[in-house]
């Protein structure tokens, strides 16, 4: 039985994913077991995550984690905007 579901942010070729996960600590180790995937970052994931593991925490989880990427995105660009301008 897995007890713990998390998100996972992946950044494959430059493009962010988030994938689904469940874990539990086996003799000391942790064991993860892979659920879903939810799609690239802005892509609503959260109408993604299947009906049995969407709880209040998890989709908080999911909008903080698009959230901040997509915050740090627009953040590096404004930077490399204001670095052109000098």
């Amino acid at each position: 039985m897995y007890t713990v579901v998390h998100v996972r942010l992946r950044t494959i070729k430059g493009n962010k994913y988030l994938y689904l996960y469940a874990s539990e600590r086996i003799g000391g180790r942790p064991k993860s077991k892979y659920i879903a995937y939810l799609g690239r970052v802005g892509s609503n994931a959260v109408k993604r995550l299947p009906r049995k593991y969407k709880s209040s925490e998890l989709v908080e989880q999911v909008r903080a984690l698009e959230f901040d990427t997509r915050l740090d995105e627009i953040l590096r660009d404004w930077h490399d905007i204001l670095v052109r301008l000098g």
